[in-house]
């Protein structure tokens, strides 16, 4: 419920408090991202198919392309 609610106020991923503060290392951020993947994409996939739901022009997907970019890692599916 906290993604899709950080989502809809900020169009960002809900992110914890502890995580939020620029002093965080890029790698406890996207270790966060890599862990909440699944999650996100079994919701998505009960929406639409996953490529709709995470499609450039959409907002999960310009997030995806954002934080692939930033922290370098791979969210596939």
């Amino acid at each position: 419920m906290r993604i899709a609610l950080g989502m809809m106020k900020t169009w960002q991923i809900y992110m914890p408090g502890n995580l939020r503060t620029g002093q965080v290392d890029k790698k406890d951020r996207a270790h966060y991202y890599l862990s909440i993947w699944p999650y996100i994409t079994e919701k998505g996939s009960k929406l639409m198919p996953l490529v709709k739901v995470f499609a450039k022009g959409q907002p999960l997907g310009q997030w995806r392309d954002v934080v692939q970019q930033l922290y370098k890692i791979k969210l596939g599916f």
